[in-house]
């Protein structure tokens, strides 16, 4: 049977309300026969089971116990149906043109997309423009315009493959913070190429508990992931080579949002801890 599915849009929820209906109202006048929106409810107790009743187009999951965002977002990937699928935090929106632009440059079947976003205090991440380039190319040459795109270790401002996701059982673990971390950097470890798509798509709100905001919580969380995720990655075949790039890439990330001194030390000490981790 034929898949008519194209795209498949996950919204995991967990007491957002008000900013709840703002993101799906802002998606549900974009979707069409091609695309699904997956909300997954972790057991809300505010009004949120009633916004969400209000979209009947809507496929509609509620775990059974509060079980994260983790959980929730695997939960809508293995009913997910389309050949592409990507995520919107319920306290985001997207823009206009969200659905439509990702639907043209999927048509090029490429393994990863990355597209623009706004943040609420109006700072734009624009990455490049439209262009297509080879993992394996970044990587090895690791030009300075690329890094940018790997900063961004967010899984709501791209898209990924359906098929690679299944083939690698690429998931989201249940930690408390650094889960697109996680999510992302399984999925970079096995992707051949990826697309930039230059158009602001997302609308991002950053509240006090994001990450990104919280630099000590950072650190916390380039340790975990790096440590979990890099033997394994040996283990499994990955090139030695490609795994130094991807530490200096998660080192730089975390120097990126380090900006007290403290913080930038507990990089550099993280940063040889790993490498002595490797090379045991």
């Amino acid at each position: 049977m034929k898949n008519d599915i194209i795209l498949s849009i996950i919204i995991p929820n967990y007491n957002k309300g008000t900013s709840l209906d703002r993101c799906l109202a802002s998606i549900k006048k974009q979707v069409n026969d091609c695309v699904e929106v997956i909300i997954v409810d972790d057991c809300s107790n505010d009004e949120s089971i009633e916004i969400i009743k209000k979209y009947k187009d809507f496929k509609i999951l509620r775990n059974k116990d509060n079980l994260g965002v983790a959980y929730s977002r695997n939960a809508g990937i293995e009913i997910a149906r389309g050949n592409y699928i990507t995520f919107i935090d319920s306290d985001d929106f997207v823009f206009d043109n969200y659905v439509n632009v990702i639907l043209e440059k999927i048509k090029l079947e490429k393994d990863l997309y990355i597209f623009n976003v706004m943040k609420n205090n109006q700072k734009e991440y624009r990455f490049l423009h439209n262009e297509l380039v080879n993992i394996d190319e970044i990587i090895q040459k690791f030009p300075e315009k690329y890094l940018s795109a790997f900063v961004s270790y967010w899984v709501w401002n791209k898209v990924f493959k359906k098929s690679i996701i299944d083939k690698f059982n690429i998931r989201f673990i249940n930690i408390n913070f650094a889960e697109d971390e996680k999510f992302c950097f399984d999925y970079f470890s096995v992707v051949n190429d990826m697309y930039f798509i230059d158009e602001k798509l997302y609308m991002y709100y950053e509240t006090d508990n994001s990450l990104s905001s919280n630099n000590s919580l950072y650190s916390d969380a380039f340790g975990l992931v790096s440590n979990n995720n890099l033997k394994m990655f040996l283990e499994h075949g990955g090139n030695l080579d490609i795994l130094n790039k991807n530490i200096s890439l998660m080192y730089q990330v975390g120097l990126n949002f380090s900006k007290s001194n403290d913080d930038k030390k507990k990089m550099k000490i993280l940063m040889n801890r790993i490498q002595k981790n490797i090379y045991k």
